[in-house]
């Protein structure tokens, strides 16, 4: 991709100079990008979501990275899973928050990249929803007296995160924070066959088998509880695998389309339970909440990829980067990338 178009950034300002619901403010800044364009510097235009969880120290070091805050994002109201003011522009569904204005400003191309913060899969899932890459870990920013409690009761500290269309600007937004490194006989685990059936009725496990071909990665196969259940049983099994493995894989989605996936309604009874496991989100919901890393990958079925978590380390997040580059079926639709192409 070009990274030094001031031609593109042009129509970008055109496009936002009509009101977005998903934009709350466009910053101006026209001086950085002709200065980026003049030295014949990368520039990535990046939108931030409205939260107060994202510091100046951190926009700091994106900057010197070449990373440009453009907008500012709008967030699901009370950070709500789901974001009842927006709507999704693949599926026409509500949008998947609570990064959901950063997720589909990445969408429609305002940006190159969002950051946003997850605190029960704020970014992974809007990510996943629109078939987006995301990723989050604490190593980016960590500030524990930022603890809060979910909506079904989970005390967790968020984590800050990255949504792009593009895995090696995750990768570049990563290594502002994280030094990426060579890393090898990744120990992974993913499910059984027959254990997770999606609500298309594809299988968890076949999927990843099919998937994960490459033998240079150590694939272990079990049981897993209920991935869309409770959350958390997920919590406590992600705890312990993850003492016993590099990455522990999932696939999920798709994201928000056959269910509701909302905390806030799904506690009402178990018409609201069960109507909020079919929206296709599993460990998505609880990767931050075991301060763990996790990866996103979208594949080629709507609003819906692969899931990477491990630990929160150098290692653990350059196992993600490695086992990524080998996964088939990732996003590859032309008539997706057209649509939401925003041309000079």
């Amino acid at each position: 991709m070009n990274y030094n178009d001031y031609d593109k950034y042009l129509k970008r300002t055109e496009v936002l100079s009509c009101k977005k619901d998903s934009v709350l403010k466009v910053y101006d800044v026209t001086s950085t990008v002709k200065k980026a364009v003049e030295d014949k510097s990368d520039f990535y235009l990046m939108g931030i979501k409205n939260t107060e969880y994202i510091k100046e120290e951190v926009l700091s070091k994106l900057k010197q990275s070449g990373f440009i805050p453009h907008t500012l994002d709008k967030m699901a109201r009370g950070g709500r899973a789901i974001d009842i003011d927006l709507v999704n522009p693949l599926t026409g569904k509500l949008m998947t928050g609570s990064s959901s204005g950063t997720a589909i400003n990445v969408l429609e191309d305002y940006n190159d990249i969002g950051l946003g913060s997850d605190g029960g899969g704020s970014v992974l899932a809007p990510a996943l929803a629109l078939n987006l890459y995301g990723i989050i870990s604490p190593l980016f920013f960590r500030d524990e007296s930022y603890a809060k409690s979910s909506t079904d009761g989970i005390t967790f500290i968020p984590s800050l995160g990255f949504i792009s269309k593009d895995i090696d600007l995750i990768q570049k937004a990563t290594e502002t924070f994280v030094q990426i490194e060579q890393v090898k006989d990744i120990n992974i685990l993913i499910p059984n066959e027959n254990n997770i059936l999606l609500e298309t009725g594809d299988d968890v496990g076949k999927i990843l088998s099919d998937s994960l071909t490459n033998n240079k990665f150590i694939i272990n196969r079990e049981i897993y509880p209920n991935i869309f259940g409770d959350r958390q049983e997920n919590i406590d099994y992600l705890n312990k695998k993850l003492e016993q493995y590099d990455v522990i894989m999932s696939y999920e989605g798709p994201i928000d389309y056959f269910g509701f996936g909302d905390s806030v309604f799904g506690l009402f009874n178990s018409v609201s339970r069960q109507n909020q496991e079919k929206a296709g989100k599993g460990l998505i919901r609880v990767a931050n909440m075991v301060n763990a890393s996790a990866l996103v990958v979208p594949s080629n079925d709507f609003s819906s990829g692969y899931v990477l978590i491990a630990n929160s380390s150098k290692e653990g997040i350059s196992s993600l980067f490695e086992i990524q580059k080998h996964l088939k079926n990732k996003i590859s639709n032309k008539l997706y990338k057209k649509y939401f192409t925003i041309k000079p």
